[in-house]
């Protein structure tokens, strides 16, 4: 097709709407943004118990606070309409899931992670930012996410998902586009309501998901008699979620399915 193309606002005048639409938000997806709150205080508490002893959980234990601070990021981006966004964090927390339970199941990949990028401090090398072939091998999305765990399956489901929508520059960069009378547009907020609910839902079942590969990978750092609380905490928030979900998405296409 031919025609022009149109931006809504510049960069001025969407952050002059900003506060705005973050306190609708809040209010119209009120649920969702509790049950991501309280997720996220179970990642906290959960960095709160861990008493780092074994060496082989120090870089799954540093995976995990890259899983808590994205979650500030992808909330933030949620309830700014940036759903894209929010899917693009996303993906670095599904991959940090993935990683960190390769590294806890095998500890022989340690040194493979941690000599990933072997030019690095080259400034001059044309490869600086290129990992390595091992690195590569070992780590592939094919590694990270395969396994009899449903939880791992279920990220890398998520993991193609965020990388085709949210991440690559292909297709699925092209989405939100739309030509009407000769005008190409691209919205610079989500204004779908189905595509808003299905973001908010898939980002808390993904991080149910990695919460609870995170939790079999740190259970043993936590406290005698702590870990039964954690596990009665997470419980709790999966009944209370799963009625969320009863009420607030029938009208939302391919949600994925959550696991205990």
């Amino acid at each position: 097709m031919s025609g022009e193309i149109e931006i809504e606002t510049g960069l001025a005048g969407y952050l002059e709407k900003d506060t705005a639409v973050v306190e609708t938000s809040r209010k119209e997806w009120e649920p969702e943004y509790t049950a991501l709150s309280r997720l996220v205080d179970i990642f906290r508490r959960i960095a709160q118990l861990v008493e780092i002893k074994d060496k082989s959980l120090s870089l799954p234990s540093q995976l995990f606070l890259v899983v808590l601070n994205q979650s500030y990021g992808v909330a933030s981006e949620l309830l700014r309409r940036r759903t894209t966004d929010a899917q693009a964090l996303m993906r670095r927390a599904v991959e940090a899931a993935g990683v960190a339970h390769r590294l806890w199941k095998h500890p022989e990949t340690i040194q493979v992670f941690n000599e990933s990028y072997p030019d690095i401090n080259d400034d001059n090398h044309p490869k600086q930012f290129r990992p390595s072939n091992k690195y590569r091998q070992e780590f592939s999305s094919s590694q990270l996410f395969s396994g009899d765990s449903s939880a791992l399956q279920t990220l890398g489901s998520f993991y193609e998902l965020f990388s085709v929508g949210a991440s690559h520059a292909g297709l699925g960069a092209l989405a939100g586009q739309r030509w009407k009378d000769s005008i190409l547009a691209l919205p610079v907020r989500e204004t779908n309501r189905v595509e808003i609910g299905r973001t908010w839902h898939n980002v808390i079942i993904a991080y149910w998901e990695i919460l609870r590969v995170f939790f079999a990978i740190l259970k043993s750092a936590i406290p005698d008699g702590m870990t039964a609380a954690v596990e009665a905490d997470m419980k709790q928030w999966f009944e209370d979620y799963k009625k969320t979900l009863k009420d607030r998405t029938p009208w939302i296409p391919d949600i994925h399915k959550i696991n205990l």
